[in-house]
């Protein structure tokens, strides 16, 4: 498959969708602070509905690229498969490696993996 040339405006798309996923969770932080005024409250959700594009943004993208680099026949089995590897295989593995540290930390074995942060 040859390399097609990469659309320099998905680069500019994804850091602003980047920088409002920031946003969103930076509000969603202060958003419980002590101290906080109901104008900050109406500031903060006018912050948060301002950037809530962030998602459908990274969803258009993905669907763009993958149109985009696709020619042809799609091969649906084969993508469906590598996907598979490359994403739910090592979701699973580390969900259980994640799952028997907590339950050690539990039993008193181990130190909580959290306890690190």
């Amino acid at each position: 498959m040859s390399r097609k040339e990469k659309i320099s405006e998905v680069a500019l798309l994804r850091g602003l969708a980047f920088a409002a996923v920031v946003l969103q969770h930076s509000v969603a932080h202060h958003a419980v602070a002590q101290g906080a005024r109901i104008q900050d409250g109406v500031l903060m959700t006018l912050l948060l509905l301002c950037s809530k594009f962030a998602v459908p943004v990274f969803v258009f993208i993905t669907g763009m690229v993958l149109f985009y680099n696709y020619d042809g026949a799609l091969k649906y089995g084969t993508f469906l498969r590598k996907r598979f590897m490359d994403i739910i295989v090592p979701y699973i593995i580390w969900s259980l490696v994640y799952e028997l540290g907590n339950q050690l930390a539990q039993d008193g074995g181990l130190i909580h993996p959290l306890d690190f942060f």
